[in-house]
């Protein structure tokens, strides 16, 4: 009795079974997706499926307000309040989009290396989209004139970051605390003797998220996509992303998926003038400062 041939991606296309097959390629590219660390994992993200709005549309961030307590003065309904939060309207400014044509002789491959072959290096370029949508947004912190900005001088880093710290210290932010330094920045991390004394490493996993170490109070995490000298202190609730996927198309071997603040869809299309199959995933994108005192600008001099 001879092993059963696994499905290549031609013949899911044209099975039964499409809608289901088309929603695990799409699953698998989202956790993919997903599996790419960065910036945009530090923020706080929103995420809809089946997004009926585009670019130039918005969706509503709510951001939940400390609620003060007080002492007891004999009375709950004398102290009660209600629940405070502050809505934000966030813009679908992108739409990122990754279309590759499938040949035929990609068409056979299984799904095992359709997804290692197609959607593995499609998710790649979705993500380094969203990675540079984030880093975009927290420019603005260090933009020149940007309130608040902090020169870091190369020979004593560290009390940029100690700095900074403290400016979140006075406006009372709550939260893992973040420092994104750009290539510039990590290089003078790197080579300071004081930094790498305290800095910790995490796991195998974290580094290749980017993440350098822990050091001063703040989880230290790469990024090639900030402006060349600066880095960025803040809370995740400084920084709000939206990542939404457009309709799924029914006519076409097509799904959507949502998971963890991202959502994206994914469909094999037919390109009657070159005769071949297009395989598509993209998702509409946006992000915005929502509390500038969450954040905290740095410019290498």
């Amino acid at each position: 009795m001879t092993d059963q041939k696994p499905m290549s991606i031609q013949e899911a296309v044209k099975s039964e079974n499409s809608f289901a097959i088309s929603q695990i390629v799409a699953v698998t590219a989202l956790e993919m997706l997903v599996g790419f660390k960065g910036l945009a994992h530090t923020v706080h993200r929103d995420a809809e499926e089946d997004f009926r709005g585009g670019v130039g549309d918005s969706v509503r961030i709510r951001r939940p307000e400390v609620l003060k307590a007080g002492n007891f003065n004999g009375s709950v309904n004398s102290m009660v309040q209600p629940v405070k939060d502050t809505t934000v309207e966030l813009e679908i400014t992108d739409h990122a989009l990754s279309a590759v044509e499938i040949t035929d002789r990609e068409m056979r491959f299984d799904l095992y290396t359709f997804e290692q072959q197609i959607t593995l290096p499609q998710s790649a370029g979705v993500g380094d989209y969203l990675e540079q949508n984030i880093a975009n947004t927290m420019n603005q912190r260090t933009a020149e004139g940007a309130p608040g900005l902090i020169t870091m001088k190369a020979t004593q880093p560290r009390h940029a970051i100690i700095d900074a710290g403290t400016a979140l210290d006075k406006s009372r932010t709550a939260g893992r605390r973040w420092l994104a330094v750009s290539p510039d920045v990590k290089n003078v991390l790197l080579k300071d003797d004081n930094f790498s004394q305290v800095a910790q490493a995490g796991s195998d996993e974290a580094l290749r998220g980017g993440i350098i170490g822990e050091a001063y109070g703040f989880t230290v995490v790469y990024s090639p996509f900030l402006a060349d000298k600066t880095a960025v202190a803040y809370i995740g609730s400084a920084f709000a992303m939206a990542v939404c996927s457009p309709p799924v198309v029914r006519s076409e071997f097509s799904a959507s998926a949502g998971h963890q603040g991202y959502s994206m869809r994914w469909l094999m299309t037919f390109n009657d003038d070159s005769l071949n199959q297009r395989s598509i995933m993209d998702a509409y994108v946006g992000s915005t400062v929502l509390d500038e005192r969450r954040s905290v600008g740095i410019k290498l001099a």
